[in-house]
């Protein structure tokens, strides 16, 4: 149904990251950024998800160090699978696939994530009921103001139109204009 799953642990060597911050995730490393693939290696923060969605295309995940949970369906069904995923579990996640990242343990998962290019563009974003979100179409970070403003302790929320032209995206620093509605 959409996963393949195999555990290679043992082959991947073990990377250092750096300090946590206040976001759900970020790039570790680009490994490689060609204009048609890019591999990455990218951390999942604890207790912090990666938003569920799909793509045109299979994309695989490798993961590297800790553990996370994968809920998973295919686009027209109505519930979710779910699997843990530990180090060294190598999946690929077919195309048409709705999946959904989440860290539910005390401490970080860093993984590596290989797909194509411009599947970043094409991806298709299930919110959870959220409104005011922006999405990067470069690495899938999304904005939303309410999230924002509870996560970060702010006073007020701040409206992604009412963002400095000179705001970029906390995980790949791309510019505001790489955002769109979602």
């Amino acid at each position: 149904m959409g996963i393949k799953r195999n555990n290679l642990n043992g082959i991947a060597e073990k990377h250092k990251v750096a300090a946590q911050h206040k976001l759900n995730s970020r790039r570790v490393k680009i490994i490689n950024d060609m204009p048609y693939f890019s591999e990455k290696i990218v951390e999942l923060f604890s207790g912090k998800d990666a938003y569920p969605h799909y793509h045109f295309y299979a994309e695989s995940y490798y993961i590297l160090e800790g553990e996370m949970t994968l809920k998973y369906k295919m686009v027209d069904d109505d519930s979710y699978q779910e699997m843990n995923l530990v180090k060294g579990d190598l999946l690929t996640i077919e195309k048409n696939t709705v999946h959904h990242l989440i860290n539910t343990t005390a401490a970080s998962c860093v993984f590596l994530s290989l797909c194509p290019q411009d599947v970043i563009a094409e991806s298709r974003h299930e919110s959870p009921g959220e409104t005011n979100s922006f999405i990067c179409k470069t690495c899938g970070y999304v904005y939303n103001a309410a999230f924002e403003k509870e996560y970060n302790g702010l006073e007020d929320e701040v409206a992604f139109d009412n963002l400095s032209n000179d705001f970029r995206c906390p995980v790949c620093n791309v510019p505001k204009s790489r955002f769109e509605s979602i």
